[in-house]
């Protein structure tokens, strides 16, 4: 007999110790210098991402926002994620107006971590425009997804 893992359920401390390592001691952590990240332009997500098809935004007083992951919790199902705030506004001076589509999770140079676009354009066109973003890192303990047949 054979059998193909199809919907495990991790357990919640595996799940925790997952998004621990994420920003662990240095040279452990899988997260090397993050930041986020907003962009105006790029090819959609396919989790093969390049850092360069993705153009940031430039409007006045705009800087990437350093990533600081809260400690782990639990998700409304059950799920483990770490949160991590990041909070951008439109600074007095020339503003640019532009419209973000989303964001990245990156080094800031080459890597990217995460990334999502937003549902629709977030505008950035007058002092005091802002967007308040909660980034959410999940870890599924629930058997929610289909493994495809990885033997051959």
């Amino acid at each position: 007999m054979f059998f193909t893992s199809k919907r495990p359920t991790i357990q919640t401390a595996v799940a925790a110790e997952w998004l621990a390592i994420l920003d662990s001691a240095a040279a452990a952590a899988l997260l090397t210098t993050p930041v986020v990240e907003l962009f105006i332009s790029g090819p959609p997500l396919t989790g093969n991402d390049v850092y360069a098809n993705y153009k940031p935004c430039t409007f006045a007083g705009y800087l990437p926002a350093q990533l600081k992951l809260n400690k782990a919790g639990n998700l409304l199902n059950g799920d483990q994620a770490r949160t991590a705030p990041a909070y951008f506004e439109v600074g007095a001076g020339n503003t640019i107006d532009e419209s973000a589509l989303g964001y990245l999770v990156s080094d800031g140079t080459a890597k990217i971590y995460m990334a999502e676009f937003f549902p629709s354009p977030v505008p950035f066109s007058a002092p005091g425009d802002f967007l308040d973003l909660d980034v959410i890192w999940p870890v599924s303990i629930s058997p929610i997804f289909a493994v495809q047949n990885l033997s051959s």
